[in-house]
């Protein structure tokens, strides 16, 4: 049966079985954390034209407040696989369009923050105000679709490793980026660009970093990731009405992230059903989805 990788200080790995652990990560970890397949292409064909200023200089006049908040509320998913809501998650938010259609010419650009980006928390209750635009900004109108433009996605997960008749459980540490022109870290990524780390107890193996990482096959029922010309958005339909206040307003985009990371079981000897399974260099579990489930947009009166 092997014996199985507890990192603790009760019972320390050798610095062999450690070495040769880490030696076998760098190697074939890069391929296989995310999933293998093709982005869902679909809604808004283009970025926003016409940037408005969403800085953080308070308008004269009402102003409207643009919230990220997320949820872990439990959904019904429509499909049969193993699924875990990330430990920790956060996502890059660019900006938001509302239009009449997934194929409307012209949507309004509620706020735009060009190669910026605002990194806000998808934890559960986590609220983060995105943008901040002058009430009299806002366009008239009813709109029955929207584009939430994103950057990036990190995200951790519980992970089982196995190598060397070993099962090492542990967590994965990963960041993808979605669009063109991301600076993190001082250096700007391309979409596709990865950096996936393995964590247990204390030890990091990793980052295993590249270019061109798989995207998630799937998304949550009703909204669709595009990624065209190195950018990427979330289109979802709505249904709201908007007329520019006299008072200060929030414009709520709520992101729902229950069991979010989702996986196909692979059934072979020594993995666990529920449990993501990595065997490296030639066996990993196919990642079908991360990323929020649903989003959806609210406006009211300031509280």
């Amino acid at each position: 049966m092997g014996w199985r990788f507890v990192h603790n200080e009760a019972s320390p790995p050798t610095l062999t079985h450690m070495m040769t652990f880490k030696t076998i990560f760098f190697l074939a970890l890069a391929p296989c954390v995310a999933c293998s397949g093709t982005v869902n292409v679909g809604g808004f064909d283009a970025a926003p034209d016409a940037p408005l200023d969403a800085g953080t200089d308070a308008p004269s006049g009402p102003s409207v407040f643009i919230h990220l908040k997320a949820t872990t509320a439990p959904v019904t998913h429509l499909d049969a696989w193993s699924a875990q809501t990330p430990k920790k998650q956060t996502l890059g938010i660019r900006g938001l369009a509302l239009g009449t259609g997934p194929n409307d010419p012209n949507p309004w650009v509620v706020f735009d923050l060009g190669t910026g980006f605002i990194e806000a928390p998808l934890d559960d209750k986590a609220d983060t105000i995105v943008a901040t635009v002058p009430a009299s900004a806002l366009k008239n109108g009813t709109y029955t679709y929207a584009w939430t433009y994103a950057s990036h996605v990190r995200y951790q997960v519980d992970a089982t490793v196995h190598a060397l008749n070993t099962a090492v459980p542990g967590t994965f540490d990963n960041l993808q980026v979605l669009s063109d022109n991301t600076t993190l870290d001082g250096q700007v990524r391309a979409s596709g660009y990865y950096s996936f780390s393995f964590l247990v107890g204390s030890q990091t193996y990793g980052p295993t970093t590249g270019n061109g990482g798989p995207l998630p096959q799937t998304t949550g029922a009703g909204i669709t990731l595009s990624i065209k010309g190195g950018v990427a958005s979330y289109g979802f339909p709505i249904n709201l009405t908007v007329a520019p206040p006299a008072v200060d307003m929030d414009i709520t985009l709520e992101a729902n992230t229950h069991e979010d990371f989702r996986w196909e079981d692979d059934p072979q000897a020594g993995y666990a059903p529920k449990i993501l399974d990595v065997t490296p260099p030639s066996s990993f579990e196919t990642v079908k989805q991360f990323g929020p489930n649903a989003l959806s947009v609210s406006i009211a009166t300031k509280n």
